[in-house]
């Protein structure tokens, strides 16, 4: 049935005869694979290693929105700075703030304090344990609180420094941020 495929179909002129591909031939094929691998490779890793730093980038920067964000608002929530154990203008401050915010049952203020566990950020309302606030893709190197009054009206400035844990020290994981927010008290 398929008899017409048979190398009996096929002519060829005269003196022609078959041949394979010659050694130059060959060579040339085998460098152009090896740089189409090469750009191709290249480019992969090079896609690779973006991805790794963009996203060393939104950890970090997610964490450290996020961290203000609460600091800020339970600031802003607060009647007063609690200074008997409140550490100011320190790179490892610690901020107790009176509030009535979530003050437990039969109570009218309850304290709040945000200080660094280790290398994390932890939050510790009264009666209850301390809550770690930060990921641990990421390390607090700064925390400071320095107290800002005018006139009548106090406020808080909170610097928080922090970088995404790179304990291999690869450069594209190397980000760190500094955050500055100046929050005034809820009371004012």
């Amino acid at each position: 049935m398929l008899s017409f495929l048979t190398t009996e179909n096929i002519s060829f002129p005269t003196g022609h005869k078959m041949r394979g591909f010659s050694l130059i031939e060959v060579l040339i094929y085998i460098a152009i694979v090896a740089v189409l691998i090469t750009v191709v490779s290249g480019t992969f890793l090079w896609l690779v290693k973006n991805q790794t730093k963009a996203n060393a980038i939104q950890e970090t920067t997610d964490n450290a929105a996020f961290l203000m964000a609460v600091i800020s608002r339970e600031i802003r929530s607060a009647q007063q700075v609690y200074l008997a154990t409140t550490v100011l203008n320190n790179d490892l401050g610690q901020l107790s703030l009176k509030t009535m915010q979530s003050a437990p049952s039969g109570e009218t203020v309850t304290y709040i304090d945000f200080y660094l566990c280790g290398h994390q950020l932890c939050l510790k309302r009264e009666g209850a344990g301390p809550i770690i606030l930060s990921s641990d893709k990421v390390e607090i190197e700064q925390l400071k609180f320095n107290r800002i009054v005018t006139g009548q009206r106090e406020s808080l400035e909170a610097i928080l420094a922090l970088s995404f844990v790179n304990p291999k020290n690869r450069p594209e994981k190397e980000v760190s941020l500094t955050l500055n927010s100046v929050t005034s008290l809820g009371g004012y």
